[in-house]
């Protein structure tokens, strides 16, 4: 192992050789002296006197001794350390595991193989280690071969939405501890911290991506409302293209102008007979949101009963379940997936479940105080200030009930098990004429409708939190028709692809079946992204201590001071040549 030189201003000793050189050099130049025989050597051939010049350097013992005392000495001169047996360092690598650079994967890889080779200069041992930001990934490499790391690292996709790499830096500093380093490389010079080493390689980008998609009203033929937006700074034109597959026809086009950091938006019609359609845009430097693909929704079937006294509330609550997809009123002979009850004919802890429960009868106290809700994702959003009631139900919660509304210090609505209890009579409130308890009454029901048996198709957007199980298998066919096996961890895949859901056992009927699209617009947007290298030695001290001294520097000090001994004693032989 080559040693760490400590002090390479010694390096300047090595100027001495060259002094040495040219001072021998004008010793021994030759006397010219004419003698009687001068006029035989004109009769001779003439000679080859190539190489005359340097003739005139005649080596020695005494040029030796001097060149090796300036060796000596510069070897000092330079603090030679060597590091200390079964010593290492940690090195850990945290590269950014954003989609955003999978444009920049190549110089990603380069800008660590470039640090690698910097730090292998230093004659230190390391353990490498490669780990994305993403905290829910493991590592892509730890070992002592540099060659083998950037092997691994070779195979590693960026495909994490956006997120905060804080945990991963800061498992990193753990797993470094004192004497080790941390680098991060990432295209974006805002993610860094500033005590933060770390090497920058994006480069702004010009690109135009699908930014959105909106279903609108519900019919035979579902319809979405498509965004795309263009991220550059300068005008942009964009070829659209939909294709159906399966069949043969002209896939239909259009042109797409677009301002610079505009959105321009479209309706698009899924045709009966139709199960998807592709959509896509001219290719750009990041592809990952320039295809779409839309799937007819299916969502779960929801079979509902209403049994109430108020026909007032009957009728608002049957008109908002019909007009979710899915749901429709249970057969007198079927049972129920919901069912909405009052509160006079069924204790909400007697109630089937799930259900919805009004209150019949009301307090004979009138109202005190206003109505405030809890935080809850039921009740988030909505103002409640403009919801009016005669005066609070007879109905009362248990200890254990989630309260979701108040009216003074009396519970107005709140959750029992997977029951909806809402205190008051709503005939005599104005809850049909303003939003708030219809969208609460919706919410539930999409939560009723989300963990109801069978399979939904659906489209979603990328990073959405989906209520299946943990551990269920996912199936995911990217653009390119790549398929992977991943288990699922509760949200969608980062980029746009298919996917499937699977319980983890051995039941035929899928989760869920649809499409993924990109939706991380932040992703997406590259004005941000530049290059730069932000390089932090704090742990200099420390790295001092894994290395020791030369042990031999006395004895290398003794014996260049016997060659210049050596060198002043010259042997008379020597004398006579020099004469």
């Amino acid at each position: 192992m080559l040693p760490h030189l400590s002090n390479m201003i010694g390096l300047w000793g090595l100027l001495g050789i060259p002094l040495i050189v040219a001072i021998h050099f004008l010793r021994h130049k030759t006397k010219e002296q004419l003698t009687s025989t001068m006029f035989l050597l004109e009769v001779l051939s003439p000679e080859d006197r190539t190489g005359r010049f340097w003739d005139r350097l005649r080596t020695s013992r005494t040029f030796w001794l001097q060149i090796l005392c300036v060796l000596l000495l510069t070897w000092v001169l330079v603090s030679p350390q060597w590091v200390r047996e079964n010593t290492s360092r940690p090195v850990i690598f945290v590269v950014d595991d954003s989609i955003s650079m999978s444009p920049f994967r190549q110089e990603a890889i380069q800008a660590v193989a470039k640090r690698m080779g910097e730090l292998d200069a230093s004659g230190i041992p390391s353990i490498w280690t490669i780990m994305p930001s993403s905290s829910r990934n493991t590592s892509i490499y730890r070992g002592t071969n540099a060659r083998e790391a950037l092997t691994a690292l070779g195979s590693w996709e960026p495909r994490s939405g956006t997120h905060d790499p804080a945990p991963a830096l800061r498992t990193a500093e753990a797993v470094a501890g004192k004497i080790g380093i941390t680098h991060f490389i990432t295209n974006n010079r805002e993610m860094v911290p500033s005590a933060q080493s770390a090497t920058g390689i994006g480069k702004p980008l010009d690109n135009t991506g699908f930014a959105g998609i909106t279903p609108q009203e519900q019919s035979a033929m579902p319809k979405w409302r498509i965004a795309v937006r263009n991220n550059a700074a300068t005008p942009q034109e964009r070829e659209l293209t939909v294709r159906i597959p399966g069949k043969e026809s002209k896939p239909s086009t259009r042109t797409l102008k677009l301002n610079p950091q505009s959105v321009v938006e479209f309706d698009m019609v899924l045709p009966n007979g139709v199960d998807s359609m592709e959509l896509t845009l001219t290719p750009d430097a990041f592809p990952e949101d320039d295809s779409l693909t839309l799937v007819r929704p299916q969502p779960h079937p929801v079979a509902f009963s209403i049994n109430l006294k108020d026909q007032a509330a009957a009728n608002s609550i049957l008109k908002l379940a019909q007009g979710i997809p899915g749901f429709r009123k249970a057969s007198p002979t079927e049972k129920p997936q919901l069912s909405i009850i009052s509160g006079s004919q069924y204790k909400p802890q007697q109630a089937p479940e799930p259900a919805i429960v009004l209150a019949a009868n009301s307090m004979s106290a009138p109202p005190q105080g206003s109505i405030t809700p809890e935080k809850h994702p039921l009740t988030e959003g909505l103002g409640w200030g403009s919801l009016l009631i005669a005066a609070p139900g007879d109905l009362t919660p248990e200890p254990m009930d989630t309260i979701l509304l108040w009216h003074g210090e009396t519970p107005l609505a709140w959750l029992h098990g997977n029951r909806l209890v809402l205190n008051w009579q709503w005939e005599k409130s104005n809850a049909d004429r303003i939003p708030a308890p219809l969208l609460a009454i919706r919410r539930f029901m999409g939560n009723v409708q989300d963990k109801a048996p069978g399979t939904l198709q659906d489209n979603v957007p990328s990073g959405t939190r989906l209520d299946f199980p943990h551990g269920s298998r996912m199936t995911v066919t990217r653009k390119d028709g790549s398929v992977r096996h991943d288990i699922f961890k509760g949200t969608t895949p980062g980029e746009s692809c298919l996917i499937r859901i699977d319980p983890s056992g051995d039941d035929a009927q899928p989760l869920f079946k649809g499409s993924v699209w990109f939706a991380d617009t932040r992703q997406s947007d590259f004005t941000r992204c530049c290059s730069f290298e932000q390089i932090i030695d704090k742990n200099a001290s420390l790295l001092e201590q894994m290395f020791e001294p030369d042990p031999f520097v006395p004895f290398w000090i003794f014996l260049a001071g016997c060659c210049m001994l050596g060198s002043w004693f010259t042997p008379a032989s020597e004398r006579r040549n020099q004469a």
